[in-house]
């Protein structure tokens, strides 16, 4: 987990930018390009612009209970693929 929110925002880009390139990749030009133009070249840096503007410091997390929450959710989805697929495969 990333306590900088300017870090969490470059790793947004970036996870804009390599789905850009599987779209680019999967011969989907038009849909690679305008994600790159509208979310990387917007959305993201509107973001970052605000982030920066509101001074915003290292966000001090001390509990585990997100993590406790989101393990029991992936648990709980698993658990609900796992007994789909063994009721009709």
């Amino acid at each position: 987990v990333c306590t900088n929110p300017i870090f969490s925002v470059f790793f947004l880009i970036s996870i804009f930018i390599n789905s850009s390139i599987l779209f680019i990749i999967f011969n989907v030009d038009f849909i690679g390009i305008i994600l790159l133009l509208v979310y990387v070249g917007a959305i993201a840096v509107l973001f970052l612009f605000i982030i920066m503007m509101i001074n915003m410091k290292k966000i001090e997390n001390n509990s585990n209970t997100y993590l406790l929450i989101s393990i029991t959710i992936f648990f709980f989805f698993f658990f609900i693929l796992f007994f789909f697929f063994l009721i009709f495969i």
